[in-house]
């Protein structure tokens, strides 16, 4: 039965450990000088070497031709514990024997001596699954075990053990191992195993593992059972599915430049290629950690080492927008764990990332006032500040005006029907004509005789244009609209008549403070006193009412010694 590459170059000694010089040598000179502690804890990520070191570790405390601390392999105890047919050495899953009982067995079995080894050795694997109660059930044991046992626990979260547990073990920390270190160990068992592996292909493979021995030769055995040809970067890149350098570089130029229909394109292409978003995603982040790494230090020695110097260099991206763009990266990754449509939660991130305006968190908010900034001292607002709307020197016709009277005629002999329907058809600047009508203003009757011309002050047929541009600015802007888009009002001596359009429109201009201005700057242009009447369309305007005060003064002319005030 064909044995994976992981279990089958397990290291057998401390000196075959890759990468862990701090916890081989100082256990190697415990065994050479008999000064092994009784409990033990191994803390680090996975692939590090921990459960091998733990099993080392045993085969070194049982081995009967110790050589400088290391285990023979050849004894009886290493042969046995090497083939797993030693009973006194037990390796035990905490994840699956997490409960109280499962620890008070092992408590009740450290009584009795060892059958075929000094030493009993227990290997709990992923011991911060342990329950509550089976952390207290093992801290007396723990604590002071009989002389023959042997406890070493292994962990990838150690904050989850408790500080009892911590307090009571000897901690060795493992590293994450150099890419270096797990390229040269992919070299040698591909030499051994008859397999062509580029010196290239096994630097990519070194960085994809992020530290993890077992992971790296799980990778080349993988790839190595894809195909058959020398492997080499291509080769990598297809068997796993990732995305090559190139294609990473051409969609983080595109979002440089803010090409989101490029960056769109080539994740197509990686997405129809087969190639996993996931992996995809960190590779891009992997590059512009690089790039921020490049910015903010200038120390290449910090770079992942995927990309050359030349790649990263050639990026103009800003801090602030390269910690934006890692921010979206993550939280995608994290997204995309439970989504249900992966290709569009990227394609929604690229679209993002080239126009981060669109985001709806601080990013976003910062891109869009960094453009309001740039907006601003281009001179952009004070351009829009500079526009004028069309003078109304003669108002536009809308469907209600065009059905008034002709000129002369009063607007109430001829009623407007439904003059309300059309109010809604209001007319847009676009429909101002740029100069001003030249037409008279119609009187209260239609004779021959000649009508009192307008001050010569003010153009024929421009006051009304004057009086709007003397309320403009005094008046909001929705009342200043519905005045704008009426017709020439109707002067009835000095009465003057504004018709509006509907119901809403003069209950608008039909206040006392709208009323105020209109009469104030129409009786400044005509140079005589005026009073406004709003009305509808087609509505005959009321006599004005003779109030017990005029009537006074009118008595008062008869009477010479008689003023009132």
């Amino acid at each position: 039965m064909y044995q994976a590459l992981y279990r089958k170059w397990r290291p057998m000694t401390f000196s075959d450990v890759v990468g862990q010089p701090q916890v081989t040598d100082t256990l190697k000179k415990q065994v050479a000088s008999g000064r092994l502690s009784h409990a033990y804890l191994f803390t680090g990520t996975r692939g590090t070497g921990k459960t091998t070191c733990a099993k080392i570790l045993a085969k070194a405390a049982n081995c009967e031709n110790p050589r400088g601390g290391e285990p023979c392999n050849e004894c009886p105890s290493c042969a046995g514990i090497n083939s797993g047919a030693i009973s006194d050495v037990i390796e035990i899953d905490a994840a699956s024997n997490s409960g109280v009982d499962n620890i008070r067995t092992i408590r009740d079995q450290t009584a009795f001596s060892p059958v075929e080894t000094r030493m009993r050795v227990y290997i709990i694997d992923e011991c911060h699954m342990l329950s509550g109660g089976a952390f207290n059930a093992l801290l007396k044991t723990l604590e002071e075990p009989p002389s023959h046992v042997l406890f070493i626990l292994a962990t990838t979260e150690l904050h989850k053990v408790p500080a009892t547990i911590l307090s009571r073990c000897q901690r060795f920390s493992f590293r994450r191992i150099g890419a270096k270190s797990i390229a040269n160990r992919l070299s040698e068992i591909a030499e051994s195993e008859n397999i062509t592996l580029a010196e290239p292909a096994a630097a990519l493979i070194s960085r994809l593992a992020d530290g993890g021995m077992r992971d790296a030769i799980s990778m080349l055995d993988q790839i190595a059972a894809a195909t058959d040809a020398p492997i080499g970067e291509n080769e990598v890149l297809a068997a796993l599915g990732l995305a090559g350098e190139n294609d990473t570089l051409a969609i983080a130029k595109a979002i440089e430049a803010h090409d989101a229909k490029s960056a769109l394109d080539f994740l197509a292409a990686l997405y129809s290629g087969g190639r996993d978003i996931s992996s995809f995603l960190g590779e891009l982040s992997l590059l512009f950690r690089d790039v921020l790494i490049m910015k903010t230090t200038c120390d290449s020695g910090l770079l992942s080492g995927a990309y050359t110097t030349g790649d990263i260099s050639a990026f103009a991206l800003t801090p602030a927008r390269l910690l934006s763009i890692l921010g979206a990266i993550g939280d995608t990754q994290v997204k995309i764990q439970r989504s249900v449509n992966v290709h569009l939660d990227s394609e929604l991130l690229l679209i993002i990332l080239c126009d981060e305006a669109l985001g709806d968190g601080i990013a976003g908010l910062s891109a869009r006032l960094e453009r309001l900034e740039n907006t601003a001292k281009s001179g952009g607002f004070a351009k829009i500040q500079n526009v004028q709307p069309p003078t109304q020197a003669a108002a536009p016709v809308s469907p209600c005006a065009a059905k008034l009277p002709a000129e002369g005629a009063p607007p109430w002999e001829s009623p407007v029907e439904n003059a309300a329907d059309s109010y809604n058809e209001a007319p847009s600047w676009e429909d101002v004509p740029d100069k001003p009508s030249s037409e008279k203003i119609p009187t209260a009757e239609n004779s021959a005789e000649p009508q009192p011309e307008a001050p010569k002050s003010v153009p024929d047929g421009g006051w009304w244009q004057a009086v709007l541009s003397a309320v403009r600015g005094k008046l909001s802007m929705s009342v200043y609209s519905q005045l704008a888009t009426q017709k020439t009002p109707y002067l009835d001596g000095d009465r003057l008549c504004i018709y509006a359009a509907s119901e809403f429109s003069k209950k608008m201009l039909a206040s006392h403070a709208v009323v105020s201005e209109i009469e104030s700057a129409a009786t400044a242009q005509l140079r005589t006193p005026v009073k406004c009447s709003i009305m509808l369309a087609g509505e005959k305007p009321s006599e004005p009412k003779d109030d017990g005060l005029d009537k006074l003064k009118k008595l008062a002319e008869k009477f010479d010694n008689l003023i009132i005030e």
